[in-house]
């Protein structure tokens, strides 16, 4: 069942590979100054807190650097609701 779906998709994208292609291309056209501005903007990776921008967030997510403030991030707000439970039980 899986395959005929497949299939059917790769087709039907044959047929209209053009037309998908010249609609992108147009979109990216008609919206190329918003699309460039939004991409250089500076953002806050939500996992580690760093500043980066927002075109290289995916690739920065995979590296060493962020895995490892995560870990340390991760660590100490375990740390705080361990001293805050603790405190809690006297």
């Amino acid at each position: 069942m899986e395959e005929r779906d497949k299939d059917k998709q790769k087709e039907w994208y044959q047929k209209n590979k053009e037309r998908i292609n010249a609609k992108a291309k147009k979109h990216y056209a008609d919206n190329k100054d918003k699309l460039k501005k939004e991409s250089l903007e500076i953002i806050q990776c939500p996992l580690c807190a760093t500043a980066i921008r927002r075109s290289s967030l995916s690739h920065h997510k995979k590296t060493q650097k962020c895995k490892h403030l995560r870990d340390i991030r991760v660590a100490t707000c375990q740390e705080k609701l361990l001293k805050v439970s603790t405190i809690k039980n006297y």
